[in-house]
């Protein structure tokens, strides 16, 4: 049974698919517990996968955010640096 996709994507030209192959010794019709109990896992499964890629968008935003705090700390020393040595001169 193919996972759902979801109702809606943040992304329209992001798309995914899936599927669960189930194996048994005996041909004979799935219950509609186990039915249900199978798209409930298709359902969290797409819901894992839409949490990795919004998990993915927000990374690269905060590294760029931590580079450049990284950079201002940077300068911020070079500009203690200069006045320090403009006070002594």
């Amino acid at each position: 049974m193919p996972a759902r996709q979801p109702a809606e994507t943040r992304n329209s030209h992001v798309s995914f698919g899936g599927l669960i192959i189930l194996r048994r010794s005996e041909v004979r019709p799935f219950t509609d517990r186990q039915i249900e109990l199978l798209q409930t896992f298709a359902d969290q499964a797409v819901i894992a996968i839409e949490n990795t890629q919004l998990f993915e968008e927000v990374q690269a935003p905060t590294r760029e955010l931590a580079k450049t705090v990284d950079d201002l700390e940077i300068a911020s020393q070079h500009k203690n640096q200069f006045v320090a040595n403009m006070s002594h001169d």
